[in-house]
Order: structure tokens, then C-alpha cells, then sequence
């Protein structure tokens, strides 16, 4: 019984830890984009979808890898 209920704990951490990395990731991808492409507004959680906001840089640097691109 405790150990399921530890479990519980464990998991309910866990999950709420993965939500604030995937939080923390799409805020820097909207500052960063920002900064390339300060004319284009993007929708809210407009890079929640990685391919979309991968396009999205794509779109914006010409296809060069962040690192290259003019920020």
C-alpha cells in the first residue's frame, strides 16, 4: 500500500516536472524566435508543436541551423 502510494507521488512529480521543462523550452523558442524574426508574430504556444516551430525557424533563418543563423 505505501509503496503505490509512493509510486503515485513519484509519477504525479515526474509528470508535473516534464509539463514545466516543455513550458521552459517553448518560452525560450518564442524569445529566441523573437530575436531572428522580430516582424512575424507568432500564435500563442505557436511552438507547443515541435515540427511547427521548427518550421517556423526554418522559415526564418532560410533553412540554416540555429547556431548560424543571425540572432
Amino acid at each position: 500500500m505505501i509503496s503505490s502510494y509512493l509510486d503515485s507521488i513519484c509519477r504525479s512529480m515526474i509528470e508535473r516536472r516534464l509539463g514545466d521543462i516543455v513550458s521552459a523550452f517553448q518560452k525560450y523558442s518564442e524569445e529566441l524566435y523573437k530575436h531572428i524574426n522580430p516582424d512575424n508574430i507568432v500564435r500563442v504556444n505557436g511552438f507547443q508543436n515541435i515540427e511547427k516551430g521548427s518550421n517556423l525557424f526554418k522559415d526564418a533563418t532560410g533553412n540554416l541551423p540555429i547556431s548560424q543563423a543571425q540572432i
